[in-house]
């Protein structure tokens, strides 16, 4: 039979990546039953881990990728679908580093997007639009002002023309400044 390994309190929580205060709060709590032996106060790592030293892994894992990027961050940007993966503590190990390599990949691929240019922030976009937008408005605003004077004197047909002639005008000037 194989000799379990056991770990003192202070080197389970070092190997998890917490203080050896919250690894006494998780044995006092509960949350590490199995693995503790509370004869030798020491711990088997591999019991714990199911019990606690995971679910810190993927608390860990969680904050790392929220600070890589936010949700708000996703939300900008248009034309990816992001698949959906969240790590739980159901998660076995493997399956949560699978999980891990996924959304990591996905945000290599959004920074790539975006680098590359084929990804654009919506707000960017929405910016553009309204400033052409405005444009158009100030630019057809100031037709009548251009040509009242002309109006004026002229019978409908030559008005009709000059009007329709300043509009078209106006739509050529409007699409050079797109370009």
């Amino acid at each position: 039979m194989k000799k379990e390994k056991y770990l003192s309190i202070r080197a389970y929580a070092k190997r998890v990546g917490v203080s050896h205060a919250s690894i006494q709060k998780a044995i006092k709590a509960g949350k590490i039953s199995k693995g503790y032996d509370s004869e030798t106060k020491t711990i088997n790592p591999d019991i714990a881990d199911q019990e606690y030293g995971f679910q810190t892994e993927i608390k860990k894992i969680n904050e790392k990728l929220k600070e890589n990027i936010s949700q708000q961050q996703l939300d900008a940007y248009s034309g990816l679908d992001v698949v959906e993966i969240q790590i739980s503590h159901q998660d076995t190990a493997p399956e949560a580093l699978r999980k891990q390599i996924i959304i990591k990949a996905q945000l290599d691929l959004l920074k790539l997007k975006t680098e590359s240019g084929q990804l654009v922030n919506k707000e960017e976009v929405y910016k553009e639009i309204y400033a052409y937008g405005k444009e158009i408005r100030m630019s057809l605003q100031a037709i009548p002002d251009r040509i009242i004077d002309q109006l004026l004197t002229m019978d409908r047909n030559d008005a009709h023309k000059l009007l329709t002639e300043s509009i078209n005008e106006s739509l050529i000037k409007l699409t050079t400044y797109a370009h």
